[in-house]
């Protein structure tokens, strides 16, 4: 069963395809042996990705992580977790805007987006632990 993502991923490459239903249905039959989305497993999905690729859909996801990030710079799973961590600690109320005004007062780093690889690792150790007590004070309680 795919995800909610998965599902949005391909209703934003029929769309940016300009692909009809119909052509639609064809081409899940002919690339994964089903008749709907709904009927998609991992390998389907992947292989109505690549056919998507192949037709001349290319996913702007990499620009919701910044982009393409050099050696030196968190990775978009990093930055990932981080806000997943923050989320979770409660500080600011995981206010996702709050996030980089708290990275500028501890790390000296204006933005999540300007973290590099030597910092990302202390700002992830910070929210974890931060995460860790708000868990342990919930529990207390």
């Amino acid at each position: 069963m795919l995800t909610a993502k998965q599902t949005s991923l391909i209703h934003v490459a029929l769309k940016r395809l300009g692909m009809a239903d119909e052509d639609y249905r064809s081409l899940l039959v002919r690339v994964a042996g089903v008749t709907s989305s709904a009927e998609l497993d991992g390998e389907g999905f992947g292989a109505l990705m690549d056919e998507f690729r192949r037709l001349g859909f290319e996913s702007t996801a990499h620009k919701a992580s910044f982009g393409d990030r050099s050696a030196r710079m968190a990775t978009a799973g990093q930055v990932a977790r981080i806000r997943r961590l923050w989320a979770a600690s409660g500080y600011d109320n995981g206010d996702p805007r709050k996030l980089d005004a708290w990275i500028a007062k501890r790390f000296g780093v204006a933005s999540l987006r300007f973290l590099d690889f030597e910092r990302v690792n202390k700002v992830i150790a910070a929210l974890t632990a931060m995460a860790a007590r708000r868990q342990h004070m919930e529990v207390a309680s």
